[in-house]
């Protein structure tokens, strides 16, 4: 999904690294007083945004960007400094890195079953989560991964993630890239085109722990100084002319898609403000909205929320169906199991609560429902089996709704006196 989000922590991890090399370039000219502020006040917001990546590529810019003058003997000591950080950087939040090695790790074995031209375009989720649901069917227990599972987006590996949606080109784009970018900085160009070169390269290294390819605003950036490098390089008055003729109509163009953005997105949000009981007004304002936001995962949850809450079920069961590629599929099999459980079918909601526990083990809300069901249909040994399993269960962000459903699954076996 290509999104005008700028909140998102990558995002703004990812732009600020972007922007670092270019305000280097300057403060370098201006002298090194400037440059030291600039690395000073780079290297504070990366603590404050706890951004191990944004840390190192301002540290690989400065790096790159001082190359000429760094001393030989200098240069030796360079490795010393940079393996120990790298890895005391990583020990901070381990977890977070275990994580995203489960996600490769999940890409990697099913990697053969992916075509060569890939599943196409927001393919990923769909079938990332049936490899996480298949992995955790084959290794069931208190399995290290269970507790850091989600149900991502994208793979925090744009390679990978753009392999299973695209194939074989995906590697190849990048691996054009990552040669190209090398080859500048290998070169003795001028220094504006390695600061160029250096803020492509920042964005590549976060494309192998990030989503940078998903933000429209970085692809921006990232075309923007391609385009810059080759005029730099093809000096032809022409070309010049051309490439900033593309680039003004680029602009113009993410301009309004983004206006367009900001004016749906206002829509959403008074459309969420109408009360329940202006059901007419409601369900228009909300119909007319899904022309525009059928790509966006957290929009169509939002509506099918709408409409259950409002006993619409055949209606959510459609929009489900319909825009099932584009939902995040945890979402989509618990609204799934929430429909056939308002219809009453029992064996129905219970699979789709079942295959989003699958997904997903740390959750507490499947497994309550498959509880109430069992309950409900006088099964006293799986509603025991799935009580016991909430009690031992973990709490990965602790809240009243699981201190809810312990509470009830606590109560429920107290009753039944076990």
């Amino acid at each position: 999904m290509l999104g005008f989000d700028i909140t998102l922590m990558g995002v703004k991890a990812c732009l600020l690294a972007s922007f670092y090399p270019i305000l280097l370039y300057f403060s370098k000219k201006a002298g090194l007083v400037f440059a030291t502020l600039t690395t000073l006040i780079f290297t504070i917001l990366s603590f404050l945004f706890a951004s191990r990546t944004l840390f190192f590529c301002i540290f690989i810019s400065l790096l790159l960007s001082y190359s000429k003058s760094i001393p030989r003997k200098i240069q030796f000591y360079i490795p010393i400094i940079i393996v120990p950080s790298f890895i005391a950087a990583c020990l901070i939040n381990w977890h977070s890195i275990l994580g995203r090695w489960f996600i490769v790790q999940n890409i990697l074995d099913n990697i053969e079953t992916i075509p060569l031209t890939g599943f196409g375009w927001r393919s990923f989720n769909l079938h990332y989560s049936e490899w996480q649901s298949a992995y955790f069917n084959s290794q069931p227990g208190s399995h290290i991964y269970v507790m850091l599972a989600d149900c991502p987006l994208f793979a925090f590996n744009e390679v990978l993630n753009f392999y299973v949606e695209f194939g074989i080109f995906s590697p190849i784009l990048f691996l054009f890239l990552w040669v190209f970018i090398f080859s500048l900085l290998l070169r003795k160009e001028s220094d504006k085109i390695r600061h160029y070169a250096i803020t492509c390269l920042v964005i590549l290294i976060f494309s192998i722990v990030s989503y940078p390819f998903h933000s429209v605003w970085i692809i921006l950036v990232f075309t923007f100084f391609i385009l810059l490098i080759i005029v730099s390089l093809i000096k032809s008055r022409l070309l010049f002319l051309a490439v900033y003729t593309i680039i003004f109509g680029i602009v113009i163009c993410v301009g309004v898609q983004y206006y367009r953005y900001s004016e749906t997105n206002g829509k959403w949000v008074a459309a969420q403000m109408i009360p329940i009981s202006e059901k007419n007004d409601k369900r228009v304002a909300y119909q007319e909205l899904i022309q525009d936001l059928y790509g966006n995962p957290y929009f169509l949850k939002d509506y099918v929320n709408y409409l259950l809450n409002d006993e619409q079920i055949k209606d959510a069961q459609y929009i489900l169906f319909r825009f099932e590629k584009y939902f995040i599929r945890y979402d989509f099999l618990i609204s799934l199991g929430q429909s056939f459980l308002m219809q009453d079918d029992m064996r129905m909601a219970s699979r789709f609560y079942s295959a989003a526990h699958s997904i997903i083990p740390n959750r507490f809300i499947p497994l309550a429902f498959l509880m109430r069901i069992a309950i409900q249909e006088k099964d006293i040994f799986k509603a025991r089996n799935y009580a016991n399993q909430i009690l031992l269960m973990k709490e990965k962000v602790p809240s009243n709704i699981t201190a809810s459903i312990k509470a009830e699954a606590r109560e429920w076996l107290s009753l039944q006196g076990f």
